[in-house]
């Protein structure tokens, strides 16, 4: 018997895969929360599909590919863990992820979590990512404090 949260992120996948937006939005909700791990100028919380598709596009000029290795899913969750590697810039970068997909009662996906499997290839200063946000004029510098968002004050050393 098939899953359908897992079809669902296959789903997610393929239209991705195909710079599909209208596919990607019939898997996730309108108010998609996507948390981006990492001292870049891309990392911290996407709220809206909006923002999460201009990530997606950013995310595009290093020629990002995902390739699929493993799903997971109970009632509300789907894990999953896939191959990441860019293709272009300086400094690529090849390693493992692991999403948290977690469904809301309407069968979207509400939130992902990604985690990394080398965090340090994603701090600001690394140039895969840096090199093609500075060549149309963008800030590069790390955003230390999106990845305390949520701790309330922030504390001294992230100043």
């Amino acid at each position: 018997m098939s899953d359908p949260k897992a079809e669902a992120i296959n789903h997610f996948f393929s239209a991705y895969a195909a710079n599909d937006v209208k596919g990607m939005s019939t898997v996730l909700a309108p108010d998609i929360e996507w948390n981006i791990p990492g001292h870049h100028p891309l990392s911290g919380i996407k709220r809206g599909l909006d923002e999460l598709v201009s990530f997606f596009d950013q995310l595009g000029k290093t020629g990002f590919q995902a390739e699929p290795v493993f799903l997971g899913s109970n009632g509300e969750y789907v894990v999953d863990i896939h191959r990441g590697w860019t293709t272009q810039g300086v400094g690529q970068v090849d390693t493992m992820w692991a999403l948290v997909w977690h469904f809301d009662a309407d069968g979207q996906v509400d939130q992902v979590v990604n985690l990394s499997g080398d965090q340090h290839q994603y701090h600001g200063d690394k140039p895969w990512m840096c090199a093609q946000i500075q060549q149309e004029g963008q800030d590069a510098k790390p955003h230390p404090r999106k990845i305390i968002h949520g701790m309330g004050k922030i504390p001294d050393y992230v100043k």
